[in-house]
C-alpha cells in the first residue's frame, strides 16, 4: 500500500512540473526571394513612426541587432550607407477568455468480505474546469532594399512573422524568446509555417 501511495505522489508531481513547463509555442512563417542577400549593411527601423524613438523600441532594436549580426549582417545607423532596411512591428491584444478542463487524479479500490482487498488504482476519477486569459503576442520583420527605397520604389526582398498566444500578457518578458524563434531556421522556406517551441523565462 505504502509503494502506491509513492508511486501516485510521484505522479502527481510529475504532472505539476509539466504543467509548469516555462516553454512558449509560436508560429513562425516566412516568404522571401530566392536572391535576397545574405549579408550587407543593415538599418533597423520600426515600421509605426510613434514606435521608432521610443525606449521599448530601442531595447528590442538591440536584441534584434546580436540576432542579424549571429546571421552575418553588419548594423549601421546611416540609411544613406546601408544596403538593407528592416522595419520591425510587434504587438499584442488585449486578450481572450478561454476554458478548458484538466482531470483529477486519484485512487479507487474497496475492501471486501472478510477483509479481502481490491488493490487500489491510479485513475481519472474527475475533471475540474479552468478560465484564463490568453494574448496572443505578434512580431513582424521585413527586410527592404535600401536603394530602392532611395530611388522611391521600396522592393521587399524578405518576410517573416511569429505569433504566439499564451497567458503572458506582457509583450517584453517573451520577445527575446519569440525573437530567438524568429531566427531558429533563418531564413527558413519561403511559404511554410514551422510550429516552434522556445524556452522563456519569466512567463509563457
Amino acid at each position: 500500500m505504502k509503494n502506491f501511495i509513492c508511486m501516485g505522489i510521484t505522479l502527481l508531481l510529475s504532472l505539476g512540473l509539466n504543467g509548469c513547463s516555462n516553454y512558449i509555442s509560436m508560429d513562425s512563417t516566412y516568404f522571401f526571394q530566392e536572391d535576397f542577400p545574405r549579408q550587407g549593411r543593415v538599418l533597423i527601423v520600426a515600421a509605426k513612426a510613434d514606435q521608432d524613438d521610443s525606449l521599448e523600441f530601442n531595447h528590442y532594436k538591440s536584441l534584434i541587432s546580436k540576432q542579424l549580426i549571429d546571421q552575418g549582417y553588419g548594423i549601421i545607423e546611416d540609411k544613406d550607407q546601408a544596403d538593407l532596411v528592416a522595419l520591425i512591428t510587434y504587438g499584442i491584444d488585449t486578450g481572450q477568455t478561454v476554458s478548458s478542463t484538466q482531470p483529477i487524479y486519484g485512487y479507487t479500490g474497496f475492501y471486501g468480505f472478510r477483509s479481502r482487498y481490491s488493490m487500489p488504482h491510479y485513475t481519472v476519477v474527475g475533471v475540474s474546469t479552468n478560465l484564463s486569459t490568453q494574448y496572443t503576442k505578434a512580431i513582424a520583420m521585413d527586410l527592404l532594399d535600401a536603394q530602392s527605397i532611395r530611388d522611391g520604389k521600396p522592393k521587399k526582398l524578405y518576410q517573416v512573422r511569429v505569433k504566439s498566444r499564451g497567458e503572458c500578457a506582457n509583450l517584453n518578458q517573451v520577445f527575446p524568446a519569440m525573437l530567438k524563434g524568429m531566427f531558429t531556421s533563418f531564413p527558413g522556406e519561403s511559404g511554410k509555417t514551422d510550429y516552434i517551441e522556445v524556452e522563456a523565462e519569466d512567463c509563457w
